[in-house]
């Protein structure tokens, strides 16, 4: 996992604001049992042997061009259709930009992949998506998952991804070991787990803030209560009346967070540590938890197969009331594009049509389980599984109250860098000084967008 296959965490702050692009799929997801065929599933991959070839240009992050799903998508594509990807690979931290300096120049792929938020592009810079798949989207999430604009019908992103489920991933025997039990409801319970887990040798909660999109999930995850405590908080802030530093909730959350990390519980390398690294200290008993989110559960597999059983995923909070723990669940965290100037776009269409096929998503599915949000009958993940349960049984809640709360958020309202405010915070930042300076940002940049409030 690296800072491109975030599921627009970058783009986004807190879990109620988050709401408004990443969305809160608590139904219309399809995830059928491992072993669904696809003889069974209705549409499936076209063929296009009768066309002449073409080759496609294809833009992406690093990161994203070498996940085995992605990779599989495309070779079944090539062997099928006689056609080929050319990628133009970019690095994570440089894609963003090259992809906007060539959406501004026309100078574009004919396909790109990108996090599901339209709101990063001009309404004219993309093309407008159609296929069998777009009919079964659910368009009421579509705003709030990104994949179009409101009071647009059209949708303009091809999420093949799985639906974003958030917490803390966990190793089940070092969380069993130091006797700790799951879920953990309240912050209360979290610092109690907490000592358990440093008494017995192992770092509670690992922490990679080398790359700002990590910070976020672990403040993000947890804060969900807030919108529970205060429903109005994302109209207030989206509108300009509440600024993030005077919210009582959220500035006792971020000095709760920040005395964790003062207590010892967390690696006294964050600086430097990368998900990868944060991976490899769970899988080996090293960490009890990291924060994350179920796209990760197939660098387990690929990189720690004998190990991937032993992880686990589960809800927290950062808040005192067990019947406030949620389970934070978004849109797809991958989708594809095509620019509005793409040369074939015809030919692209029918790339991305035969990838949102169910016997692709199949596929693909089986190298990275989950659930979709285009009714493919693809399995789902332990950890979807897992924390699904926890839904269903009334353990934890997801949805209704995140998506009301985004329902009244002005569709183009720029929420600001999450990540960069929680690097600073666990760099030392004072809490409120942190706020205030996301809360500076934000004002900022919906004052030259004109968003009413501001």
């Amino acid at each position: 996992m690296r800072n491109g296959r975030k599921a627009a965490l970058s783009l986004l702050t807190l879990s109620v604001l988050l709401m408004a692009a990443c969305g809160g799929n608590d139904g219309g997801n399809a995830a059928a049992s491992p072993d669904a065929s696809p003889a069974s599933t209705g549409a499936s991959a076209p063929a296009e042997t009768n066309k002449t070839p073409v080759k496609l240009t294809f833009a992406t992050y690093n990161a994203w061009w070498n996940m085995e799903n992605l990779q599989k998508a495309i070779k079944m594509y090539e062997e099928e259709t006689g056609n080929t990807i050319e990628p133009q690979i970019y690095p994570d931290d440089q894609f963003m930009n090259v992809l906007k300096a060539k959406l501004a120049t026309g100078d574009v792929p004919d396909v790109f992949a990108f996090n599901p938020s339209v709101k990063d592009f001009g309404q004219d810079q993309l093309a407008p998506l159609t296929g069998p798949w777009v009919d079964k989207l659910d368009k009421s999430r579509a705003v709030k998952n990104g994949y179009t604009w409101a009071g647009d019908d059209k949708v303009y992103v091809a999420p093949y991804g799985s639906t974003s489920f958030m917490g803390l991933m966990y190793n089940k025997d070092v969380v069993a070991k130091a006797g700790v039990t799951l879920p953990l409801k309240t912050y209360g319970d979290l610092l109690a787990a907490a000592e358990k887990i440093k008494a017995a040798g192992a770092i509670p909660l690992y922490l990679p803030n080398k790359e700002a999109w990590t910070a976020q999930i672990d403040v993000f995850a947890g804060s969900q209560y807030i919108a529970m405590k205060n429903p109005d908080f994302a109209q207030q802030v989206a509108s300009g009346k509440l600024k993030y530093q005077d919210e009582p909730l959220l500035v006792d959350m971020f000095k709760r967070i920040a005395d964790f990390q003062k207590k010892g519980y967390m690696n006294a390398d964050m600086a430097s540590a990368t998900m990868p690294m944060a991976e490899q200290a769970l899988a080996e008993g090293k960490a009890a938890f990291v924060a994350g989110g179920n796209w990760l559960y197939q660098d387990f597999v690929l990189n720690y197969p004998d190990k991937a059983a032993s992880i686990g995923m589960t809800p927290f909070s950062w808040g005192d009331d067990p019947a406030d723990l949620s389970v934070f669940k978004g849109g797809s965290g991958n989708g594809l594009y095509i620019p509005a100037a793409s040369k074939q776009p015809e030919a692209a269409m029918d790339f991305i049509n035969f990838v949102m096929s169910d016997k692709v998503m199949q596929a693909m599915y089986e190298i990275a389980p989950g659930a979709n949000d285009v009714g493919a009958p693809t399995k789902a993940s332990p950890w979807d599984t897992e924390l699904q349960a926890l839904v269903d049984n009334g353990t934890a809640k997801t949805g209704d109250a995140f998506n009301d709360a985004a329902n009244a958020i002005e569709p183009n309202f720029d929420s600001g860098d999450m990540g960069a405010a929680g690097q600073a915070l666990f760099a030392g930042k004072d809490p409120s000084k942190a706020l205030e300076d996301l809360y500076n940002s934000v004002a900022k940049k919906n004052k030259a967008k004109k968003i009413p409030g501001f």
